[in-house]
């Protein structure tokens, strides 16, 4: 009898594993699905913020050789300023501690492309648990429309549209 009941108590963990585990794997795809609908493309950062797999739509919109591969590189490392880099790992790092949910977020950034173009882009993130239960993240890049190719540093933002919402560039 006790066996038994060690047995079904067993079987019920693995079961509710199980279930855990296909939970997690639907909700990663759902959310992965969503953001390739609205975005050019979808790449998955590990915990430590890299490309956790190869992302061939990412080497192709930043101009790589297409021998290379994007795995393991850092996602920010393709950001122009040092300031919006700082920003998106200070944005996942907080996202990695949240324990609230899985809260997406966005933010705008300048990325540089193999030939040294820049493009405008609107990043997408979510983070999701892993079956290995560790924090991973899915970025949609999606490039940006009407954005202005000058130099970053012909760009400034007056405080006062700042404050209106209302940015202007200032020559």
């Amino acid at each position: 009898l006790l066996l038994a009941a060690r047995y079904r108590a067993t079987v019920d963990s693995e079961l509710k594993h199980v279930g855990t585990a296909s939970r997690l794997q639907g909700e990663s795809a759902a959310m992965k699905r969503l953001l390739e609908l609205v975005c050019d493309v979808v790449v998955g950062l590990d915990a430590e913020l890299a490309i956790a797999e190869h992302a061939p739509r990412l080497g192709a919109m930043v101009a790589l050789n297409p021998q290379m591969s994007t795995r393991g590189a850092r996602l920010q490392d393709f950001m122009v300023d040092a300031c919006e880099r700082e920003r998106f790992e200070s944005l996942l790092t907080a996202a990695q501690s949240d324990v609230d949910g899985l809260m997406p977020g966005v933010m705008h950034t300048t990325i540089r492309d193999g030939l040294g173009a820049r493009l405008g882009i609107e990043l997408f993130y979510v983070k999701f648990q892993s079956l290995d239960g560790s924090c991973q993240f899915l970025v949609g890049l999606q490039e940006s429309q009407g954005f202005d190719q000058r130099p970053l540093a012909a760009l400034s933002v007056k405080r006062s549209a700042v404050d209106s919402g209302a940015y202007q560039d200032v020559d």
